[in-house]
C-alpha cells in the first residue's frame, strides 16, 4: 500500500496544464516514477461516453503508456484525472472504475472548482478508500547535499549565541552569589 506520494512540480504542472486545456472535460493519465517519487506524467485519452462527467482511459493508450513506463524502467505509481467542476474526491463512479481498471492503485485527482487547482490522492482498494498524503519534491538529492554543510552566517550566529549564553550564565551566577561577609574593623 502506498502511504504517500512525492510530486515533482514540473510533472504535476504538465498534468494540470493538460487538464486546463480542456476545462469542460475530464482528462486522465498515468503517473510513474521510482519508489514514491512521481517523475513522469503520461496523458491517456478519455474515451468515456460523457467525458464532462467521467473518465475511461483508452485501453490501447493505457497499454502504450504502461509500456513506455516499463521502457524507462519506471513504476506505475498512480492514475490521474481531473474534476473540472467538483472537489478532488473520488465519486462512486471513480471508485468503481479504479476497482475495475487498477485495483489497489493510487488515484490522483486535480480539481478546478476553486480559483487555484487542488490535488488530492486516494488509495482505492476493493474494500476501502483512504486519502494518501501528497508532498512536493523540493530538490534533487545532489542539490540537497550542500544544505547539510553550515553556511558562514550559520556559524557566526552559532558562535554569537554561545557567547551570549556564556555572558548570561556569568551574569546570573554573579547575581546569585551571597553578599560578601562583613569584615571586622581593624584594631589599632
Amino acid at each position: 500500500m502506498t502511504t504517500s506520494l512525492k510530486l515533482r512540480r514540473d510533472v504535476i504542472k504538465a498534468a494540470v496544464a493538460h487538464a486546463q486545456r480542456t476545462p469542460d472535460r475530464q482528462v486522465c493519465g498515468l503517473l510513474g516514477g521510482h519508489g514514491t517519487l512521481v517523475t513522469q506524467y503520461l496523458p491517456v485519452n478519455n474515451v468515456a461516453q460523457d467525458p464532462r462527467r467521467s473518465f475511461v482511459m483508452s485501453p490501447q493508450e493505457m497499454l502504450d503508456a504502461l509500456r513506455q513506463l516499463d521502457a524507462q524502467q519506471l513504476t506505475w505509481l498512480a492514475t490521474y484525472h481531473s474534476h473540472p467542476h467538483s472537489n478532488p474526491i473520488p465519486c462512486a463512479e471513480d471508485i468503481a472504475q479504479a476497482r475495475r481498471q487498477a485495483p489497489n492503485q493510487v488515484m490522483v485527482i486535480v480539481s478546478f472548482n476553486r480559483p487555484k487547482p487542488r490535488l488530492k490522492a486516494w488509495h482505492i482498494t476493493p474494500y476501502r478508500v483512504l486519502e494518501v498524503p501528497l508532498f512536493w519534491e523540493t530538490q534533487s538529492q545532489e542539490a540537497a547535499a550542500p544544505l547539510l554543510t553550515p553556511s558562514r552566517l550559520h556559524i557566526v550566529l552559532t558562535v554569537l549565541a554561545a557567547l551570549l549564553s556564556a555572558v548570561l550564565l556569568l551574569v546570573v551566577s554573579i547575581t546569585l552569589l551571597p553578599p560578601p561577609p562583613v569584615l571586622p574593623a581593624p584594631i589599632s
